[in-house]
C-alpha cells in the first residue's frame, strides 16, 4: 500500500495568489532549475540504459517544482509551504525577488452557501471564476490602482471594472484561485 503524501501547506494559512507573470516571481532562477532537472533526467535515462542489465530510471518530476505546484493550487495558495525538491524544502515564496515587489491577491475562503452557488455555474464558461473573484478576493496588496474595500463582502462592479480594464484576464485568474482555495479538503488534509 502506498503512503499517502502529507499536504505541504497549513491548512490556517490565508491564501495568497501572486499571478504567474508577476515580475517578483524569479523566473530564471526557476528556468534554470528545471534546465538542471531535466539534464539530471537525461543523464540518469542514459545510466539506465546503459546499465547491465537495463533498469528502470528515477526521473525527477519537473511538475512537482515548487513554483508549479504553487501556480497550480497544490498548496492552495500558501505562500510558504514546505515542498521537497531535489532534497531540501523550498517555498513558493523562495522564488520572490528581493528587489520587486508582487501584487498579492489576498482571498478568503467560501463559506457553504456561496461554495454552492458558485458550484452551480462551473462549467458555464467564465461566470464561476468571475463570481468567484468577485466573493473570494479579500484585499489586493502591492498595486494601488487594484485597491479593494477590504471590509466588502464581494467585490463591486466598480472593483470588478477595474481589473478587466487593467487586465481582461485577471478577474477570471483571481476567481479561478479563489475557487481551488475553497474547495473541500482532500483526503491527505484530513486528520487522521
Amino acid at each position: 500500500m502506498a503512503l499517502k503524501r502529507p499536504p505541504a501547506h497549513r491548512a490556517d494559512a490565508i491564501p495568497v495568489l501572486i499571478i504567474h507573470d508577476d515580475l517578483a516571481w524569479d523566473h530564471e532562477r526557476v528556468k534554470a532549475e528545471v534546465a538542471d532537472a531535466t539534464a539530471e533526467n537525461e543523464r540518469r535515462k542514459t545510466a539506465a540504459r546503459e546499465a547491465k542489465p537495463p533498469t528502470e530510471p528515477d526521473l525527477i518530476d519537473v511538475g512537482e517544482h515548487p513554483y508549479f505546484r504553487y501556480q497550480r493550487g497544490d498548496t492552495r495558495f500558501d505562500l510558504d509551504a514546505q515542498i521537497p525538491w531535489r532534497g531540501k524544502p523550498l517555498a513558493a515564496s523562495d522564488y520572490l525577488r528581493d528587489d520587486e515587489e508582487p501584487t498579492r491577491f489576498i482571498l478568503r475562503r467560501f463559506r457553504w452557501d456561496t461554495y454552492h452557488r458558485v458550484a452551480g455555474l462551473v462549467g458555464k464558461g467564465s461566470e464561476a471564476n468571475l463570481r468567484s473573484c468577485r466573493y473570494g478576493l479579500a484585499e489586493v496588496e502591492g498595486c494601488p490602482d487594484l485597491k479593494v474595500d477590504p471590509d466588502a463582502v464581494e467585490r463591486s462592479d466598480e472593483e470588478m471594472q477595474r481589473f478587466h480594464e487593467f487586465d481582461p484576464s485577471l478577474a477570471v485568474r483571481i476567481g479561478s484561485a479563489a475557487w481551488i482555495a475553497s474547495q473541500p479538503l482532500r483526503e491527505s488534509e484530513k486528520k487522521r
